[in-house]
């Protein structure tokens, strides 16, 4: 995995070019971008940067509604993920992926993912309940749309047994969530009181 200092500067710099013309939605340099990233070796100092990149990539072939691209992105990045060991962009891979299944209606699929993602990390750093938080919430989600409530009920408010360690601005979406359920079970006085908070 060694390479030099220029290749350093190119694979940053193609990032930077493609991430460019993503913005711009202009699909032809984006692919010609990213063959130049992905003929680059990846190594410790920049896997990292590269895996952002795969989910950014995977984000915008999910928007454009090019469902294998963007799961094909999501398992590239996990398998360097998993070259490097690393549990967190492992979970993070796995959580993007559950999120395709779920914008494409695979809500078993998408639960399925989710709970890999959760499962994946072992730490209970700062950064890891950040990940595990995601990966709660997006097997919540996933449960919410595939009509069972009570299950996206259980997985949302599991993400709160995370305060203290974590400030509660940090898990606000995962509040509304659970506002958002319990006006699907009708209990609306309790959808009120999370919304509000």
């Amino acid at each position: 995995f060694s390479f030099s200092q220029s290749e350093n500067k190119s694979l940053d710099f193609y990032i930077s070019k493609a991430t460019e013309f993503i913005t711009k939605d202009n699909i032809d340099s984006v692919s010609f971008y990213v063959n130049k990233v992905e003929e680059i070796k990846k190594n410790k100092e920049t896997y990292k940067r590269y895996i952002l990149f795969l989910s950014r990539l995977g984000h915008y072939y999910e928007g454009s509604g090019a469902f294998e691209r963007s799961i094909q992105k999501y398992q590239n990045g996990l398998k360097i993920a998993e070259t490097f060991n690393d549990d967190i962009f492992k979970s993070k891979m796995f959580a993007d992926i559950s999120q395709t299944y779920r914008i494409f209606h695979d809500y078993k699929k998408a639960i399925i993912y989710g709970k890999k993602s959760f499962k994946v990390i072992i730490s209970n750093s700062k950064e890891s309940l950040i990940q595990k938080t995601y990966a709660l919430d997006v097997i919540g989600a996933a449960y919410n749309e595939f009509r069972k409530p009570d299950s996206a009920l259980y997985y949302h408010e599991k993400i709160l047994t995370y305060i203290p360690q974590l400030d509660s601005s940090l898990v606000k979406a995962t509040i509304v969530n659970i506002g958002y359920t319990y006006m699907n079970l009708n209990r609306l006085e309790e959808s009120r009181i999370y919304t509000e908070k």
